[in-house]
């Protein structure tokens, strides 16, 4: 096979692996709006949520992160850290 083929061969192959996604987390509490009065409702165990990588205009907490309901859309909303687990690539 010469150079050439070869990778050809290659990017045919790595146009048909999945895509990862690297900003997937599970909630593993309940947070209510009582503990973050800025949510809108309740962000229930075993939800999936997506890290936030938009501007965030200074207004997370260092005991927080930026997150979202649907991956790269707004609105955003802070969820402390240790509710959270990253889901790694899937």
């Amino acid at each position: 096979m010469k150079k050439e083929d070869h990778s050809r061969e290659a990017q045919r192959r790595s146009l048909n692996k999945p895509v990862a996604s690297h900003s997937a987390y599970k909630v593993i509490r309940n947070v209510t709006k009582k503990e973050c009065r800025w949510l809108e409702r309740t962000i229930k165990k075993g939800e999936m949520v997506y890290i936030y990588h938009g501007s965030t205009y200074r207004c997370i907490s260092p005991r927080g992160s930026a997150f979202t309901l649907v991956e790269h859309k707004t609105p955003f909303f802070e969820l402390p850290n240790d509710a959270v687990v990253h889901c790694g690539k899937s």
